[in-house]
């Protein structure tokens, strides 16, 4: 008895790859990480930012609407008067609460962040500069360090 082997055609998959339009949230973890390491800011701290940016004047209870998102700290918006993130525009009135706006300092540190992520600026690889190079830098910082001079390539090409 003879046994046939039929031939069969394979098929391949056709993969058409397209190019993302947005990839800027890819370095996302390093710029987040540049920023906590030189302004000494929390994760949540740089969130409430971005929030106040878009906000321009805001009250204090607005603050507080955002905050309720975050990790409780209560003494955060007095960190953030205190270490001049953040300035009163209006003092308080018997008709008129306090309103406030993110300083200059607070303005830059955004966008910064914006720049870096949309590929305008690159990370500093200076340690006067970037405590991430400094020799007191943590495990983490030394890990990140090949990932700024790639960071810094891609936005060159």
């Amino acid at each position: 008895m003879e046994v046939r082997r039929i031939k069969r055609k394979r098929k391949y998959k056709v993969h058409d790859r397209q190019e993302p339009e947005h990839n800027f949230m890819k370095y996302w973890r390093l710029v987040r990480t540049w920023a906590n390491s030189n302004y000494d800011l929390s994760q949540q701290d740089i969130e409430l930012l971005f929030f106040l940016y878009s906000e321009n004047l805001f009250s204090r209870k607005d603050f507080k609407e955002f905050c309720y998102t975050l990790s409780w700290d209560r003494k955060r918006f007095s960190r953030f008067v205190k270490e001049g993130w953040i300035i009163e525009w209006r003092k308080s009135t018997a008709h008129q609460t306090a309103l406030f706006e993110l300083s200059f300092k607070a303005k830059r540190l955004v966008n910064s962040v914006y720049r870096k992520l949309l590929g305008e600026e690159p990370i500093s690889d200076d340690r006067r500069r970037n405590n991430m190079f400094t020799t007191k830098a943590t495990q983490s910082h030394m890990r990140s360090r090949a990932l700024v001079a790639k960071f810094n390539k891609d936005q060159k090409d």
